[in-house]
């Protein structure tokens, strides 16, 4: 029965195999090959052994959102944190992401590592934030640190125009750059300040009143 059971769980992993043009250096190596929608009904799935896909769906979903954030063809380096836990230590990097339009598939890689992997079946999942975000020339830009970044990822309702604030985000070297249209980024500190609202963690609080400083700063015009 165990051994069902771990067979029945096993299906949402994805398989190792070999594509060319990835986002790193090499015209084809290892990597996961992913369909997401192997991942549906997942989530009814009830039980330890399928923590780990159910994990693992969730990461690969975070790709997925940022790269339907984004138009088509170039490479996004975004803020998420490779999962990877190389000697029993987190990575340090943050993953790289391309969509590509024929066929419709999505790239990844982590950099500091070397993990990378393709795409596919996402378009319609839960986690496709498609069309791309755009300002249409009504750009705020906020500045975040990894941290406040990281909190704004935790938040537990967004709405999509949210999400897709959240995920177009890009990692630069000063810190994490959101930028949306004032509309946008209004809507975006709206849900912030609600879950501050609720929160009863005083640490997580204050993180999030921190957040909706930096973004409250990015809706004030320049003199």
């Amino acid at each position: 029965m165990r051994a069902e059971r771990d067979l029945a769980a096993s299906r949402w992993f994805s398989t190792l195999g070999t594509a060319p043009g990835g986002l790193l250096a090499g015209s084809a190596r290892m990597m996961y090959v992913t369909d997401m929608r192997h991942f549906a009904g997942l989530d009814e799935m009830v039980g330890p052994q399928f923590g780990p896909a159910k994990r693992f769906a969730a990461y690969l979903g975070g790709v997925v959102s940022a790269a339907t954030a984004h138009l088509p063809g170039e490479a996004i380096a975004t803020a998420l944190a490779c999962h990877r836990r190389p000697g029993r230590k987190p990575c340090p990097g943050r993953l790289l992401v391309r969509r590509a339009e024929a066929p419709a598939r999505i790239e990844w890689a982590c950099p500091a590592c070397g993990e990378e992997g393709v795409i596919s079946g996402w378009e319609g999942s839960p986690w496709d934030l498609s069309p791309a975000l755009t300002t249409d020339g009504d750009e705020r830009v906020a500045l975040l640190s990894s941290d406040q970044y990281r909190r704004l990822l935790g938040l537990r309702l967004l709405d999509t125009d949210s999400l897709r604030v959240v995920y177009a985000a890009r990692l630069t070297g000063a810190g994490v750059i959101v930028s949306a249209s004032e509309e946008d980024l209004d809507n975006l500190i709206g849900y912030v300040a609600e879950e501050a609202n609720h929160e009863i963690d005083r640490r997580r609080q204050r993180g999030l009143d921190d957040v909706i400083r930096v973004l409250d700063a990015a809706l004030v015009d320049p003199e």
